[in-house]
């Protein structure tokens, strides 16, 4: 059996204006690290991976937040909006950036039957001119997976094929 979960709650803020004496109020959504864990029949836990993901949003529900799944033979891949900065060669000290919609990349994070744990980004959104929607991407087949993206006007569909290898 394997676990899936993803850290998720929202904050609500509540605040009175000095000026007009107006409560306003605030909800921040966040949708954190994703754990795959495997569990044997006996009930021990074999492995568990920690997919390590920020994503704060503010009053928006979590548009853009959270994370599509495929499975796929005996791989599992996890596609989610992530920070570019999260990638880049000069984050020496591991820091993890949070994903707010600006400075985005679309991520791939591949969890193999032994619980590793491969996390690359597919393309900048700048690239593909918007922003992924990970709750309404699908896997439509046995190695494929649809994802879907918007901003503003502009939408796409994207159609990602996994575990294919090139033959000469």
């Amino acid at each position: 059996m394997v676990l899936i979960a993803e850290q998720y709650y929202v904050d609500e803020r509540s605040f009175r204006d000095i000026y007009t004496g107006v409560f306003n109020t605030n909800f921040y959504y966040n949708y954190n690290d994703i754990i795959v864990v495997n569990i044997r029949p006996s009930g021990e836990i074999e492995w568990a991976t920690r997919i390590p993901k920020r994503q704060v949003s503010t009053n928006d529900g979590g548009y853009y937040s959270s994370y599509a799944m495929s499975i796929v033979r005996d791989k599992i891949y996890f596609v989610f909006n992530d920070n570019r900065r999260n990638y880049d060669e000069r984050n020496h000290n591991n820091r993890l950036y949070n994903f707010n919609g600006s400075n985005s990349i679309i991520a791939l994070a591949e969890v193999s039957k032994d619980g590793g744990l491969e996390v690359r980004p597919l393309f900048t959104n700048r690239e593909a001119s918007i922003i992924t929607r990970p709750k309404v991407c699908k896997q439509t087949n046995k190695r494929e997976m649809v994802i879907y993206g918007e901003k503003g006007r502009r939408y796409r569909f994207a159609h990602l094929e996994f575990g294919r290898t090139s033959r000469s």
